[in-house]
């Protein structure tokens, strides 16, 4: 019997747990998670692929009325993720904000 993902999501928190087949809670085994949240209507996505959460991150931007991507590409994205452990992407209205968590920073 497999394992179920258990993702708990409230104003400013995103916990993500793993329940058993025994029905013991235990911490995620995933040892990073980016949260892509957009400026205007909460988390868009919880991912463990960079690439993945920056095409949900450029989809956001992209998908605003006034925005803009301002040279922002893949290779800077993960430059900056490495270098802050969060991202920007887009400029105006409707930006994404990403953001890398570690398993036992909750």
């Amino acid at each position: 019997m497999g394992e179920l993902n258990i993702i708990e999501k409230s104003l400013n928190t995103l916990r993500v747990s793993t329940l058993s087949p025994t029905n013991h809670l235990n911490s995620t085994t995933m040892s990073k998670l980016i949260v892509v949240n957009g400026s205007e209507d909460g988390i868009q996505g919880v991912f463990t692929n960079k690439k993945l959460a920056f095409e949900c991150a450029k989809n956001y931007a992209e998908a605003g009325a006034e925005n803009c991507l301002k040279g922002m590409t893949y290779a800077k994205f993960c430059k900056e993720m490495t270098a802050n452990m969060w991202c920007q992407v887009g400029e105006g209205y409707g930006v994404a904000y990403c953001t890398t968590f570690y398993k036992n920073q909750w």
